[in-house]
């Protein structure tokens, strides 16, 4: 993290002291001195997202940021995105997880076969589609549950 820290504009101490405060944040300062990829898929995606918002970037995009985390560390890594949203950043988010969209964005565009079929502030396309609710919506855009496909539909 400090490496890249330092590819980013910090100095090392600056990077070092980010990355060490941020890897205490998401419970990993122990393995700080563990190869990354030596840590699990879930570690590797936390050390990412800390090296992503190391220099508190204008913009972010995050694709999935949260797949495959319990609900601690979910909500862990939501509240960092928000802090971060909160701070001014702007956030693409990409996720199946309506209720993260509900959480963090003021926005959404449902995409099925590359054709944008609801856009808008989420209040807007939710009133479009009769009040339904996001997961409601998602549904009625890309089809019956059983349909789905892993990977095929983004928001």
């Amino acid at each position: 993290m400090t490496y890249f820290g330092q590819l980013k504009g910090l100095s090392k101490i600056d990077a070092k002291t980010k990355a060490e405060n941020y890897l205490r944040r998401v419970k990993l300062i122990d393995m700080a001195t563990v190869r990354i990829d030596k840590l699990s898929g879930g570690q590797q995606q936390k050390i990412q997202l800390g090296i992503t918002i190391m220099d508190d970037p204008e913009l972010l995009i995050l694709d999935e940021p949260t797949k495959g985390f319990d609900p601690v560390n979910r909500r862990l890594l939501m509240d960092i995105v928000q802090e971060h949203r909160q701070a001014g950043a702007t956030v693409i988010f990409v996720t199946h997880q309506m209720e993260e969209v509900e959480q963090l964005c003021d926005r959404i565009i449902l995409l099925k076969d590359g054709t944008a079929r609801a856009y808008g502030k989420i209040e807007d396309v939710k009133r479009e589609f009769g009040n339904l609710s996001l997961d409601d919506i998602f549904i009625k855009v890309y089809g019956d549950e059983n349909e789905q496909t892993e990977g095929g539909n983004d928001v």
